[in-house]
C-alpha cells in the first residue's frame, strides 16, 4: 500500500512544483527559440545547433514525464506485475538520464559558440 502527503500527486511533486517546472521550462523554450532567430540573423548557419538544443530540452521534458508515470504505476495500490513495472521504471530513469546527457552537450556546444 502506498501513502502520499496531502496536496501531493504521485508523479510529479506538489502542483505549485510542476508548475514551477513547467513555467521554467516553457521560459527555455522561448529564450533558446529568440535566441535562435536573433543568432541567424548575424551568424548563419547558427539555426543548428540551437535547433538540437531546443530538441534536447524538449526530449529531456518528455523523457521526465516518462518517469513520472512509471513511478505513478510502480507505487500504485494493487499492482499485480511488480517486478516489471519496476523495471520499466528504471528503463525510463535510464532514458531520462541519457536525454540529460545529450541536452547537456547541446548546452555546452552553444556556449562554446558565444564565448
Amino acid at each position: 500500500m502506498s501513502t502520499t502527503r496531502p496536496g501531493f500527486t504521485r508523479s510529479l511533486g506538489t502542483n505549485h512544483e510542476r508548475d514551477r517546472l513547467e513555467r521554467r521550462v516553457t521560459r527555455v523554450t522561448v529564450a533558446i527559440a529568440a535566441l535562435r532567430d536573433r543568432a541567424s540573423e548575424h551568424r548563419p548557419g547558427l539555426g543548428g545547433p540551437l535547433d538540437e538544443l531546443l530538441e534536447g530540452c524538449v526530449s529531456g521534458r518528455e523523457e521526465c514525464q516518462a518517469v513520472a508515470l512509471a513511478y505513478g504505476r510502480l507505487i500504485a495500490p494493487g499492482c499485480s506485475e511488480r517486478r516489471l513495472v519496476y523495471a520499466a521504471y528504471f528503463a525510463a530513469r535510464d532514458r531520462e538520464e541519457h536525454a540529460a546527457r545529450i541536452y547537456a552537450h547541446h548546452v555546452e556546444r552553444v556556449r562554446r559558440i558565444f564565448t
